[in-house]
């Protein structure tokens, strides 16, 4: 599985955000190998490049539940 390493990053956003409240959604099983989930994971590398170890998807304004950016697990789902 490749990703396109030329991802441009995005703002993290700050505390107080709205997008920091107003929780989650479930990514369906279904869209695991989905390119857009894995255009966001590129994203997501891009915007944490040098800034630090970790970085939720909530912090970029997209709201589901997990998505582990650096360890590639597949979103976590609720039970």
């Amino acid at each position: 599985m490749s990703f396109d390493s030329r991802a441009t990053p995005v703002e993290i956003v700050k505390v107080g955000h709205p997008a920091l409240r107003n929780g989650t959604r479930n990514v369906p099983r279904e869209l695991f190998d989905a390119p857009a989930l894995h255009e966001l994971i590129g994203v997501m590398r891009a915007t944490l490049a040098g800034k630090g170890v970790g970085l939720a998807a909530p912090q970029i304004a997209v709201p589901v539940l997990q998505l582990d950016a650096l360890g590639m697990r597949a979103p976590a789902l609720r039970s």
